[in-house]
């Protein structure tokens, strides 16, 4: 660890003594306006608790589970607001932020239903049907400031449904009377921590609130549906509809008008208007029902809300206008869409819809140049088996969506997003296996890629094909012996032929394992020419053996004492053959559900589980072991631990339910099984774990970053360590940060080399919002090495070419790659989002 020994807060006096411990070194254009030495400082280091480490939180559900009202917010900050309790997985009242990596609730959120929201610098102001934000008492309006929610005054006396910006004003409009204690009929203004009305107000309820021009309009529910403030009083507005008015959109081109009438200004225009240079004009044939929600993107104007034909054209629940005609936006949405927002690379739609574009996305999907996504990764049901082929990963199980995609029990993960394979299958799978670049699919299905295929299949990378006729019964397990395929289960037909729980596929026939078993085989494992089986068996053929068995070529044979209960899983590798399962007992011994075989007898590892272990697999040297059980040697222990060859050892908080397989990948062990959480993140059916970063820094100014989440991390969030001792470059000189964020860069000292551990959740990606420019930044690391070409920006042209530099203790040099706990410069052309990894 660095020698904080030697940490100091610097006093002036001896800053002179600054030059001989050594200056930064800086790019000629990197320090404008800073000092070229930095204080002497020590880095700053995430901690977490155990039961967070190396857990993170990207796989959870997508969406939400209830409906999504309104959505504001500033880059890839957004903030959404309705009535629901998790957004992403994350337990989250009402109101939720997604920060480009994942989604935070604000605080404790509010305790009911949210309808309007407007951001202003780092405040969020969310207005509605709640009476508390937080535990406070806080009628229908309150401002999160970063850390906390405050009342606006004494609130509003009614629903809050609109919210809008001018200036330093925040003009508020909905169903109430009063609002700070004074009489304001549906409208009001918050400036200066005070309240005002705006005239008399209005005689029905206001649901939009925009400035067009230099004028103040509103519609909803009073009379004329339109009207515009004069400065001193209401006058209704040349647009007035005959209908109610929900979405009010000011752009260069015009006023664009969105409701649940039939004409506006005076003439024939259903649902949706434009007013400009004192006249309405209709778009095209409108909508055949209300729309609820209008923005602007670039150019074009976006509507949604509950129509499904726009001009006469199928175009479901959003559509957009490009100032010519409507169109679609791919198949749209099943159900209503009340919210639109569009990010530098992203059009995200909210409301009380199940899909968008075909995806399940829960009330909340964005829309970009290749169509739909969903906001989360996790996966709808239980998996039960999981391989990595190429730079693949593959899931098997109980599941109709996977990340949002359809993908009926059997998705691939590309590192990105989830694809289907084919139409899937027509049951579970319970078992995956890849030979050379075919994967083989077993399970309970009859059918796989809508063709006959009993309970096994291959996939090849594009379509299913069915091996023979199959089984009668599940397949629960695949593996090789001699160059051909096995498969075990609970079958007793293979081909049309006798084969009981074992049987061979020899490319173009199924046959049996002499007699097989008297009961379900639900693991194989071969090594050196010897296929090892474990199960529910008492027999193999003919011969007792007790839940394990092994073939060597001509006939069955116990493994000496066997177990008093089923096995589930076996691992073989050079020294021997690991079994787990239910037992207690193996060869007469206690052993907890893992045991040992060293070729003439089972002998336990360690105390074992105090549940059953699903899993057996290799990662890092080492056996890991997954299941549904809570102890491992007795100590707290997850479902998911690892042998270290003396005892076991929990991998963090690890599954909130039952897992029931691993695959170890470059970026961190994959888990997978029946639960919704992994140490306490969001992890629907899937998790992701990686171990510590270490990271060796040289003696003297190092550049770092935090490769490790939280995305930031406050003084109060790190123990024993502040963010004096880091030092960013702004642009009033160098200083300390406030926070210390992931995807930012900070210099530090360290008085002699040394390697650091980080800790906490996996990032696979980070962001940076840069508002001023042109500058050089320090932007930082995720937590696997990725290429330097993963650092990008939104737009694509803010960063000069060639301009990445990272250094080494003697100079800077372009790096190749971006190494995890480093930090680099980079040169801003103009403000911009900045992205690092994937």
């Amino acid at each position: 660890m660095p020698c904080f020994q030697h940490r100091c807060t610097v006093p002036l006096r001896i800053l002179a003594l600054f030059a001989t411990l050594g200056a930064v070194p800086h790019v000629t254009a990197a320090a404008q306006g800073a000092s070229d030495v930095l204080p002497h400082a020590t880095p700053a280091l995430p901690l977490s608790s155990p039961a967070d480490i190396g857990w993170m939180d990207k796989y959870s559900l997508p969406g939400t589970n209830g409906v999504v009202h309104a959505i504001a917010g500033s880059g890839n900050n957004v903030v959404i607001g309705g009535a629901f309790t998790e957004a992403g997985g994350i337990a989250a009242r009402n109101i939720a932020r997604w920060d480009g990596y994942g989604w935070r609730a604000l605080g404790s959120g509010v305790d009911s239903t949210v309808l309007a929201l407007a951001v202003d610098g780092g405040d969020v102001y969310a207005g509605g049907l709640f009476t508390h934000a937080g535990a406070a008492a806080m009628p229908h309006i309150a401002r999160w400031n970063g850390s906390a929610w405050q009342p606006l005054g004494s609130g509003v006396a009614g629903e809050v449904r609109a919210l809008c910006f001018r200036g330093d004003s925040l003009v508020v409009g909905g169903h109430f009377a009063i609002a700070g204690g004074l009489a304001v009929n549906n409208i009001a203004r918050f400036r200066a921590a005070a309240w005002s009305a705006c005239g008399s107000g209005t005689n029905g309820a206001v649901n939009a609130v925009a400035f067009h021009g230099d004028s103040l309009l509103i519609g909803g529910e009073f009379t004329g549906r339109v009207a515009r403030w004069t400065g001193t009083q209401w006058l209704a507005h040349a647009s007035s509809t005959n209908g109610i008015v929900h979405a009010l959109l000011s752009t260069t081109t015009g006023l664009f008008i969105g409701g649940d009438f039939t004409t506006a200004g005076g003439i024939a225009a259903a649902r949706v208007a434009r007013y400009d240079s004192g006249r309405c004009v209709a778009l095209q044939g409108g909508c055949n029902a209300t729309v609820r929600a209008l923005h602007a993107d670039g150019s074009d104007m976006i509507a949604g809300g509950d129509f499904t034909t726009a001009a006469g054209a199928s175009m479901r629940h959003v559509a957009r206008w490009n100032g010519a005609a409507w169109s679609a936006l791919g198949s749209g949405t099943d159900s209503s869409v009340h919210a639109i927002h569009r990010t530098p690379s992203k059009l995200l739609v909210g409301g009380r819809f199940a899909h968008a574009g075909g995806l399940a996305v829960r009330s909340l999907g964005f829309s970009d140049a290749d169509g739909w996504h969903a906001t989360g990764y996790g996966v709808d049901g239980p998996i039960y088996a999981m391989l990595r082929l190429d730079s693949l990963l593959y899931v098997g199980g109980f599941f109709s969506h996977a990340g949002g995609v359809p993908a009926a029990n059997i998705a691939c993960w590309d590192g990105l997003r989830w694809r289907a394979l084919g139409s899937g299958t027509n049951a579970p799978v319970y078992a995956l296996f890849a030979r050379g670049a075919a994967l083989y699919a077993g399970g309970v299905f009859t059918q796989a890629g809508g063709v006959a295929a009993n309970r096994i299949a291959l996939w090849d990378g594009s379509t299913w094909t069915a091996l023979g006729g199959g089984m009668d019964n599940a397949v629960d397990d695949i593996d090789t012996l001699g160059g051909m395929l096995v498969a075990s289960g609970a079958f007793s037909i293979a081909g049309g032929s006798s084969a009981n729980r074992v049987a061979r596929w020899n490319g173009s026939a199924w046959s049996a394992f002499g007699s097989g078993m008297n009961g379900r085989v639900l693991a194989l494992a071969s090594r050196a020419g010897v296929l090892h089986a474990g199960g529910e068996f008492t027999s193999a053929g003919g011969a007792a053996c007790n839940r394990v068995a092994q073939w060597n070529g001509a006939s069955w044979s116990a493994m000496n004492g066997g177990m008093n209960s089923t096995v589930v899983s076996l691992l073989a590798d050079d020294s021997g053959v690991s079994a787990a399962g239910y037992f207690t007992v193996a060869d007469g011994n206690a052993a907890g559900r893992v045991a040992r075989w060293n070729g003439t007898g089972w002998n336990p590892l360690g105390q074992g589980m105090d549940g059953p272990v699903q899993h057996l697999m290799h990662a890092a040297g080492r056996i890991v072991a997954c299941g549904e059980y809570s102890l491992a040697d007795g100590q707290p222990a997850s479902r998911v631990s690892e042998w270290t060859g003396s005892g076991w050892l929990a991998l963090g908080g690890g599954p909130s339910g039952t897992a029931y397989c691993a695959v170890q990948t470059d970026s961190g062990l994959f888990v997978a099984g029946d639960f919704d959480a992994s140490s306490g993140r969001a992890a629907a059916g899937i998790g992701r774990w990686s171990r510590p970063v270490t990271t060796v820094y040289h003696p003297g100014w190092n550049m770092f970053s935090l490769p490790r989440g939280p995305q930031s991390f406050q003084d109060a969030a790190v123990a024993g360590l502040t963010t004096q001792d880091a030092w960013r470059l702004t642009v009033n000189g160098y200083e300390h940060p406030s926070e210390l964020r992931a995807g930012e860069g900070y210099w530090t000292y360290f008085m002699a080399a040394d390697s650091l551990a980080f800790t906490g959740a996996v990032l696979d990606s980070v962001v940076m919002v840069i508002a001023d420019a042109p500058r050089w930044v320090m932007i930082g690391s995720v937590s696997h090495t990725v290429p330097a070409s993963s650092v990008r920006s939104e737009p694509g042209t803010a960063l000069l070419a060639n301009s990445l530099y990272g250094f080494d203790g003697s100079g800077y040099a372009h790096p190749a790659e971006i190494e995890p706990g480093r930090g680099y410069w980079i040169y801003v052309l103009q403000p911009c989002t900045i992205h690092v990894g994937p």
